[in-house]
């Protein structure tokens, strides 16, 4: 990392605080149409991720509007053909489409390396903060215990720092987080595990038969086991740190294979899934990707979400970089509620019958009668996407 002291007071046309999929390819967009760009990041790359590392038709589409795809990113990935969804001891198999998988340490490095390459500035390991305005720029604090801080000038803000990152929102134009009642808690791991228990090609989850929660496992193109989690609040306070043991009990209960040393494995977790801030922004700041809303995924959603909101957002904040109006927030409000937000609003949907703890087993068993019945409703939530106008 730089000094920081020299820095300070510099003026940026745009500044993206926080560099996953939303904020690297924000960043990387607005640099292409020659804005003098800055991207920052608290941590250094490549950096573990809580992530079911799946990824869906909207983030393909997206990459590919982008001018990307795995292929162009040296990324590997390997295709997702069905999902196995588990309720005790009963099973249905469901055919999925255009779907990869994913290790998100490798995938977010790589889009952080594109925005560098489209002429972004990167900070990594810098902490931000959104501070007050100052003629026509908005405030940010970088600070790094070992490069010191500096206070620059920003045209707009964007915050693509994850799930409750409102909190970053400036202090004069506080912007509260909606949390959904009942609402679960994301965890994750990869584990290195033998290829017979769980092959590539399939997405498993494992609903908890008590209301814990469910576990989805998918093979990485690395041959590492991917295992993500939504799990309920009340179950989390029972094991206290070891999420792995609540995981090898939800597998368990559907007779599922558990991974060797799922039980000791450390455990990363992130806040309340579904939640939304109250607005998507303030004077100069915008809020992208799962900090603007996020709903818990089914099958690869999340990463969609985010890059899709990176190229909505795009045009809305190259006109507020010329010249900021008030209707600025509205307007993204109402482009990411076209959008994301209603791909979002049906994965809710989707996400309750598959994890609810009465409705669950009944879905499965009608899911294996019938699973014809489950392929209009996969398209509806993650769909090929047509941009809002």
């Amino acid at each position: 990392m730089p000094n920081l002291a020299s820095w300070d007071r510099t003026e940026w046309d745009a500044c993206v605080i926080g560099a996953g999929p939303a904020g690297s390819l924000a960043a990387a967009r607005l640099a292409q149409r020659g804005r003098r760009t800055l991207l920052i990041d608290k941590a250094h790359f490549p950096r573990p991720k809580v992530c079911g590392g799946c990824l869906g038709s909207v983030g393909l589409s997206a990459l590919g509007e982008a001018g990307l795809s795995l292929g162009t990113l040296s990324v590997a990935g390997s295709p997702l053909t069905s999902v196995s969804i588990h309720s005790g001891r009963r099973h249905a198999v469901l055919p999925l489409r255009q779907r990869q998988a994913i290790a998100r340490e490798t995938f977010d490095a790589a889009l952080l390396a594109h925005a560098r390459a489209a002429g972004a500035a990167v900070i990594e390991g810098g902490r931000a903060m959104v501070g007050a305005i100052e003629d026509n720029f908005r405030g940010v604090l970088i600070h790094d215990p070992h490069a010191g801080r500096a206070s620059l000038r920003c045209r707009v803000v964007l915050i693509a720092a994850g799930l409750g990152a409102s909190s970053l929102a400036p202090p004069d134009e506080a912007i509260p987080a909606i949390r959904r009642p009942g609402s679960r808690i994301g965890a994750g791991v990869t584990l290195d595990a033998p290829h017979g228990d769980y092959p590539p090609g399939r997405v498993v989850m494992a609903s908890g038969r008590r209301g814990e929660g469910y576990v989805g496992v998918a093979r990485l193109p690395d041959g590492r086991l991917d295992i993500a989690a939504a799990f309920a609040p009340d179950a989390v306070a029972q094991v206290g740190r070891s999420l792995g043991r609540l995981a090898h009990r939800v597998l368990e209960s559907c007779g599922l294979p558990t991974p060797a040393g799922l039980a000791e494995s450390d455990w990363s977790a992130v806040p309340t899934l579904t939640q939304r801030p109250a607005r998507l922004g303030a004077e100069r700041v915008l809020l992208i990707g799962d900090a603007a809303g996020y709903v818990e995924p089914f099958t690869g959603e999340g990463i969609g979400w985010a890059l899709r909101s990176a190229l909505e957002v795009e045009p809305i904040a190259d006109r507020a970089i010329d010249a900021w109006r008030p209707q600025a927030v509205s307007d993204w409000q109402r482009r990411h509620h076209a959008t994301i937000g209603r791909w979002q609003s049906r994965c809710r949907v989707v996400c309750d019958l598959v994890g609810g703890r009465y409705a669950t087993p009944l879905v499965v068993g009608v899911l294996s009668a019938a699973p014809w019945f489950a392929a209009p409703v996969l398209r509806r939530i993650d769909p090929m996407p047509q941009t809002a106008g």
